[in-house]
């Protein structure tokens, strides 16, 4: 596992966190989240987000009883009361985080799994989209996104990695992150996502180039 500071802070977080969005108290009990921090506690994670409104406060209290097998003292846990909705962390963010020495920490890498590319053929059940309370986010399943996805699902395949490994490994190339926040229902997911830490190296200017082509929305040439 790496582990990045928060900016100049002296607060070390693991490359790799993980999320109770969704699945902590919703799609998974206690038990199956035991089993996936105790998991990515071995694999060196030591950073773990939540919401006070996530599962309407059930993912907090899963979470909790999850971790009190585990050395309170070495993990990191944090909530929050808000989201970010534009591509704005390159030419805004990132600059005024590193003038003012802090660290950045980055949530939905997958954007909801729209990156996963599970939603290609259809929502699976079970899946987020098909969740009571998670119905607005199919708003993301245009033909425009699934094409970009198919696209960048090739790029991934070129360079031998996953598709989720490469929307994880893409955000891990910023300088100026600290930690992804990632979200598992199963311990062979947070497995997979652990192996992005492997990506950021791949990313030649030549393949960054390819995936903005695909992707369209460089934020300097946003209106």
């Amino acid at each position: 596992m790496d582990y990045r500071r928060m900016g100049r802070a002296g607060l070390k977080l693991s490359a790799i966190s993980i999320g109770a969005w969704v699945t902590f108290g919703a799609q998974i009990g206690e038990r199956a989240a035991g089993e996936i921090l105790q998991r990515a506690y071995d694999l060196g994670v030591n950073f773990f987000d939540n919401g006070d409104a996530y599962a309407d406060g059930q993912a907090e209290i899963v979470m909790g009883k999850a971790v009190r097998s585990l050395r309170r003292e070495a993990l990191v846990i944090s909530s929050k009361v808000f989201w970010l909705v534009r591509r704005v962390v390159e030419d805004e963010v990132a600059p005024l985080a590193a003038d003012l020495g802090l660290g950045l920490v980055t949530w939905s890498p997958l954007r909801s799994g729209l990156l996963s590319g599970k939603y290609l053929s259809g929502i699976p059940q079970g899946a987020r989209l098909s969740l009571k309370g998670y119905t607005w986010l199919r708003d993301l399943l245009t033909e425009e996104n699934l094409r970009k996805v198919r696209e960048l699902q090739a790029v991934a395949a070129d360079l031998g990695v996953t598709l989720p490994q490469l929307a994880i490994g893409w955000l891990l190339r910023l300088p100026g992150v600290t930690s992804v926040i990632t979200g598992a229902t199963k311990v062979s997911q947070l497995e997979e996502n652990v192996k992005a830490l492997e990506v950021p190296r791949l990313l030649t200017p030549e393949v960054l180039e390819r995936i903005e082509a695909i992707l369209g929305n460089k934020p300097e040439e946003e209106d």
